[in-house]
């Protein structure tokens, strides 16, 4: 709906809870959704490092899986 600016909010609120539950699935989900908002915002920068970040924790999430 375009309000990237209280979708940032949220989202940035979500990760923090995240964080704090050591939910790396939520935190992934989460930095993915920030990417997103940042790409639609002009904020090219901020997409490419959020999006880093999320498949940085789904490859250490899909590896723990993996040697488990």
């Amino acid at each position: 709906m375009g309000e990237y600016d209280t979708a940032r909010e949220h989202c940035q609120a979500a990760l923090a809870l995240f964080e704090n539950q050591q939910d790396v699935d939520g935190q992934a989900q989460t930095l993915d959704s920030l990417g997103y908002i940042d790409h639609h915002s002009g904020r090219h920068h901020d997409a490419i490092r959020h999006h880093r970040q999320a498949i940085s924790l789904y490859r250490d999430r899909d590896r723990d899986r993996d040697d488990a």
